[in-house]
């Protein structure tokens, strides 16, 4: 079933892809770029499957004040409510990969804040060698890249960290699929098949 949240988790998955790439070519702006898109498509996302699920699954009047007035984790654990359940803890690694994609979203992509870059030198040497935090005084040789205050976004934002939470959202999507028996999202498996594939190309 192609659904907006379909797409974006397809997105999500060619840019880890764009960011693994990167990651082993060695060129850490374009792994840094790569992350963050992934991390804002997967959070886009994630609140766009429970807005479909909240549709099929809530009467119009209660979907509406749902969609209208409810953050994207409140979304998902009333989803998980459903039929007399529990709803998902907010300790639990499912909905805890929710929280933080939500939490990174609001905080540092959609309603970006002020945000400390930092200072922090890396060279990029041309046979692909990573120097981090590389002194004010470093030599440099011809075909060097400099780059500077990209370290602390790239400790945020790096093909590591977003194949775990690539892997994790889909881990958390599959099990609200099957804990209210959804029909058309069998999609998720293959997707999720290929974030692994993604995920152990890089070891």
């Amino acid at each position: 079933m192609q659904t907006i949240s379909a797409i974006l988790l397809k997105s999500a998955l060619q840019f880890t892809t764009d960011a693994t790439v990167a990651e082993g070519e060695a060129k850490p702006d374009k792994e840094m770029q790569s992350s963050l898109l992934a991390h804002l498509t997967m959070a886009i996302a994630l609140e766009g499957l429970a807005n479909d699920l909240s549709h099929a699954f809530f009467d119009k009047e209660t979907y509406r004040d749902i969609e209208r007035k409810c953050d994207t984790v409140l979304k998902w654990r009333l989803l998980t409510s459903q039929d007399g359940h529990s709803p998902l803890d907010k300790g639990k690694p499912h909905l805890q990969v929710v929280a933080e994609l939500q939490s990174i979203r609001n905080n540092d992509l959609v309603h970006p804040k002020p945000f400390d870059m930092g200072n922090e030198i890396i060279i990029r040497s041309t046979n692909g060698n990573i120097q981090r935090n590389a002194p004010l005084d470093q030599k440099l040789s011809d075909g060097d890249e400099i780059h500077v205050s990209l370290g602390k976004l790239l400790d945020k934002f790096n093909a590591k960290i977003t194949r775990r939470r690539l892997v994790a959202l889909f881990d958390a999507s599959i099990y609200l699929r099957d804990h209210l028996s959804a029909d058309g999202l069998d999609w998720l498996n293959d997707q999720r098949v290929a974030a692994i594939k993604i995920k152990n190309r890089s070891t």
